[in-house]
């Protein structure tokens, strides 16, 4: 969330729920893993935004109070100081990402090396605490 918001001062769930999240989905759905967890007690969040990717959610969170719930991965650089981020206060389960490139550029070095770094970043264990913005 940005510096400043109003969830900020007294983050828990129930603050959490009481404001409009961003919902990352390739296929544009409205549900995810944390509406999983959040229906096995019963809750339900408010879903303000639905976007594609991780790199729309930044700037929707500087200038509003919506709440993103990211992979600490995703997190990016923040020099200004313009965002806070919190553990989410349930326990979230992980999703699987999938490499893709198309069938011709199987024997493609290039191809295979990049596959092979990103690979390798994911499998150094676990993800940076605290990926919720």
């Amino acid at each position: 969330m940005r510096r400043g918001h109003p969830a900020a001062a007294a983050f828990g769930l129930e603050v959490w729920l009481a404001h409009p999240h961003v919902l990352v989905s390739g296929q544009g759905a409205t549900r995810g893993a944390l509406d999983e967890a959040l229906a096995r007690l019963g809750r339900s969040r408010r879903v303000g935004v639905v976007v594609p990717s991780f790199l729309l959610v930044p700037p929707l969170l500087a200038g509003s109070d919506l709440i993103a719930l990211l992979p600490g991965r995703t997190l990016p650089a923040d020099p200004q100081g313009r965002f806070v981020d919190f553990a989410p206060p349930i326990p979230v389960p992980g999703f699987p990402l999938h490499l893709a490139w198309h069938a011709r550029r199987d024997r493609d070095v290039a191809v295979r090396h990049v596959a092979a770094l990103v690979q390798a970043v994911l499998a150094e264990g676990g993800d940076k605490p605290g990926g919720h913005r």
